[in-house]
């Protein structure tokens, strides 16, 4: 009955077992990635970077919000000024590690100057 179990089974060519070595070697690759990425996420609340450029027109501005934290942030009101003029604007999404970009048009003199003025985390 032994030699019958023996016959039935063949040895693995090269080939074989070299598609082996590369599916464990990518299946190894994949678990690695997935550990360093977990360890390498960062959690925490939003950081907003705001900055407003001139566009060209002298009322016309580029209002910037750069997310530089670990979560995203949900309808974002940025509160721009120069001079006595000011706007509101809402942004409804910035995710993390990403840049929103919104016209801003704005009277007034001077340069104008923004500020966060609230956000709510997701």
């Amino acid at each position: 009955m032994s030699k019958a179990k023996n016959t039935l089974r063949r040895d693995r060519t090269t080939f074989e077992w070299a598609i082996l070595a590369v599916s464990v070697a990518a299946i190894a690759a994949i678990v690695a990635g997935l550990v360093i990425a977990s360890i390498g996420y960062e959690s925490g609340p939003a950081d907003l970077r705001v900055s407003v450029q001139p566009d060209g027109a002298p009322t016309r501005f580029v209002l910037t919000v750069t997310n530089e934290g670990g979560a995203t942030a949900e309808h974002v009101r940025v509160l721009v000024r120069r001079g006595r003029g000011s706007v509101e604007v809402e942004l409804l999404a910035v995710p993390k590690g990403d840049v929103e970009e919104a016209f801003v048009k704005i009277g007034g003199r001077g340069r104008p100057t923004a500020q966060v003025q609230s956000y709510q985390e997701p």
